[in-house]
């Protein structure tokens, strides 16, 4: 296995959108985008710039594209993190905006009814508007201007045979590619600007040492050095629900950016985490330390 590892700096327009998944209606958001949301960053501007036509078998039935799939089994670890207060970066506040959504194809029994009798009059109509365009909360992350940074560290060698490409290019003109192309996060609307890019080889950590790091680590990695730390929910790599330290103050509904890093060590042999040579207080940590 050879790692490697892409950075990306990036100041953000107004936000992102990251749904909690098998929602139907209610559509809540995220408050940090998620391992997989980073991953998908990178990944974006690198498919779209090789199109590659290869689909390998499709092994979690979590992702959009077969060749994703194969992305995030290459996938060492993946994190994202709020530029620190010093440094001009706001915070993020989660919002659920009242908006009307398409229900009609979704409705079954009698709701199916009503909507068939929309167009026998404007009572039936009115009385079906409620059922056919549904008003329902969306969620949205604020964070104007903000600024961030995100990482993926890969097997450099895994990666390849899945893009159909030389080791040595990742490495090289297709590595700033991948860092410099970064156009969005989350959603199509969730449009960003890239400060810095880098890409190189990481350091890899061993259990027990003892690290800083701004961006969230796995809860059960870890054991964390100072107090000045919060917990929040997201899924992991495998798409599984798992608890996250995050640097200052940070939950379901609002993310402050962090005055300082925060102190762990790394406990668990199930969990690895590299450091990113660009900032000392880069570090990103996963639990996929079975990987082979």
């Amino acid at each position: 296995m050879r790692p490697i590892f892409f950075y990306s700096r990036l100041r953000l327009s107004w936000g992102f959108v990251v749904r909690v998944p098998g929602a139907t209606a209610a559509q809540p958001a995220l408050s940090l985008p998620p391992p997989t949301t980073v991953v998908g960053a990178f990944s974006n501007t690198l498919l779209e710039f090789l199109k590659p036509v290869k689909e390998v078998k499709k092994r979690s039935g979590k992702v959009l594209y077969p060749i994703f799939d194969c992305i995030l089994g290459a996938t060492l670890a993946a994190g994202f993190a709020l530029a620190k207060e010093g440094e001009g970066s706001t915070g993020i506040a989660v919002v659920k905006e009242v908006s009307r959504i398409v229900g009609a194809p979704y409705k079954t029994g009698g709701e199916v009814g009503k909507i068939k009798d929309a167009g026998k009059g404007l009572r039936e109509f009115l009385d079906a508007v409620g059922s056919m365009l549904p008003v329902q909360a969306l969620g949205a992350a604020y964070t104007p201007a903000a600024l961030a940074d995100i990482a993926w560290v890969a097997d450099a060698e895994r990666l390849s045979k899945c893009l159909g490409v030389d080791t040595r290019e990742l490495y090289e003109d297709l590595g700033k590619i991948i860092t410099w192309g970064v156009s969005r996060l989350g959603s199509k609307e969730g449009i960003v600007a890239v400060i810095q890019g880098q890409h190189g080889l990481p350091e890899e950590l061993k259990s027990g040492d003892i690290f800083r790091t701004r961006m969230y680590v796995p809860a059960d990695c870890v054991e964390p050095k100072d107090v000045d730390v919060s917990e929040v929910t997201l899924w992991g790599l495998d798409y599984r629900w798992r608890r996250y330290y995050v640097p200052f103050i940070a939950s379901e509904t609002v993310v402050y950016p962090p005055g300082e890093p925060v102190s762990y060590r790394l406990v668990s042999d199930k969990c690895r985490a590299f450091k990113i040579p660009v900032l000392e207080d880069l570090v990103v940590v996963s639990d996929r330390g079975d990987y082979t």
